[in-house]
């Protein structure tokens, strides 16, 4: 069992946008500058609700994590921050933990080694963004983003209208509810967005 970690940010990120405003109006084809600053403010909105649903802070930082492995270390210590960069220094308890006496999966940021116990790690982890955001990640940002600049123009709970003789408005359910009226886990994020960053979210190693 991995107890939660304490996390303390030793060289803090510029920026964690997982988009560029120019990658975002080309999407959007959008030509001028005067949506620049609402477009600025969405991409930043967007970036924190799929950081925040991912469970994970993606952009490079340096960091030194405290956390305790109980139990058995089979299935090693899963670090907060991954895709590893570089690790600095590896303690648990007293002892420095030395490079050749543990492995990493530095894609997961799963540590194996001597590590039963309280371990403190220096390292980087993340991505250098928004250059090098994952493409998926973008991806979803992007849909974010169009859905909710699109909103400002028209009732967001109409669904469609009906052209015909009588005329009909339909209507997306309420958050949390599906047609029939059961609640639903309700997500701000389209299925496509979903799929594309369900590879992204935190894993878990009991």
């Amino acid at each position: 069992m991995q107890l939660t970690p304490k996390i303390e940010v030793l060289e803090a990120a510029d920026d964690f946008n997982l988009v560029t405003l120019e990658e975002v109006k080309s999407f959007l084809n959008v030509q001028t500058d005067n949506d620049d600053a609402r477009l600025t403010e969405l991409i930043a909105f967007a970036s924190r609700v799929i950081a925040d649903i991912c469970d994970r802070v993606f952009a490079l930082e340096k960091v030194s994590e405290t956390t305790v492995l109980y139990g058995s270390a089979e299935g090693g210590l899963l670090l907060n921050r991954y895709p590893v960069v570089e690790i600095e220094s590896i303690t648990n308890g007293d002892n420095i933990v030395t490079e050749d006496t543990y492995t990493l999966d530095a894609g997961g940021g799963v540590l194996h080694g001597p590590l039963i116990g309280k371990n403190t790690i220096v390292y980087s982890g993340g991505y250098e963004l928004p250059e090098n955001a994952p493409g998926p990640l973008s991806m979803a940002c992007i849909d974010l983003i169009r859905q909710t600049y699109y909103l400002g123009s028209r009732d967001p709970s109409v669904q469609s209208i009906t052209d015909n003789a009588t005329g009909s408005i339909r209507f997306f359910p309420p958050p949390g509810m599906s047609r029939t009226g059961a609640p639903t886990k309700a997500s701000p994020l389209s299925p496509q967005a979903s799929a594309l960053i369900a590879p992204f979210k935190r894993l878990y190693i009991a």
